[in-house]
């Protein structure tokens, strides 16, 4: 449990350190959380279904026409049997940060960093827990990599610390996207030891 605090020190050294000096706009961060309010509340109930069915709720993730390929059920099938193998049931939850991609810039929202682990690397806290990191953290050359495989348009990716049953520590990821309908909709999930 020691080694993932230090992990998580570590990869938030990282976030701070890569972190640009660009500024996020009040029209930016007033439609960021505006999207989190909306993408909170599908996210919480989508992932008491997931909890709930021993995520098998998996499969009632959609993809647009173009992006799922034939072998998406077969692949699901087997996420989730690893997930119930390896995880077993998420006993708790708690929300790290989010991501948002509005297609033209990647903003971060972290809003409840731990005061020791600011101490620890040496980072100011953000007063409204935005930041504006650069895409070498994910190791990626530019944003548009993180979304490369998903429908273009605006996207949230909810970022959690679990506890699941059959191991001490987890990572969860819920990607969202805002479809052409006009609506928010689960486009990927994921659970592993880190993310």
């Amino acid at each position: 449990m020691k080694i993932k605090h230090v992990v998580l020190a570590f990869s938030l050294l990282l976030l701070f350190v890569c972190c640009t000096k660009r500024s996020i706009s009040d029209i930016e961060k007033k439609q960021a959380l505006e999207d989190y309010t909306i993408c909170n509340q599908i996210a919480k109930e989508w992932l008491n279904q997931l909890d709930s069915s021993d995520y098998s709720h998996l499969l009632s993730v959609k993809l647009p026409d173009g992006y799922q390929d034939n072998n998406f059920e077969e692949k699901t099938l087997s996420v989730i049997n690893e997930a119930q193998k390896v995880y077993g049931k998420i006993n708790n939850r708690k929300f790290i940060g989010a991501h948002f991609w509005s297609g033209n810039k990647l903003i971060t929202y972290a809003p409840n960093l731990e005061y020791k682990i600011l101490t620890h690397i040496n980072a100011r806290k953000s007063i409204d827990g935005f930041y504006i990191v650069k895409p070498r953290y994910f190791g990626l050359s530019s944003y548009r990599q993180m979304f490369s495989g998903y429908p273009k348009g605006k996207h949230v990716i909810l970022m959690y610390q679990s506890s699941p049953t059959n191991k001490s520590y987890a990572e969860e990821r819920l990607t969202l996207w805002y479809n052409p309908q006009g609506n928010w909709q689960v486009l990927d999930y994921k659970i592993a030891d880190e993310i």
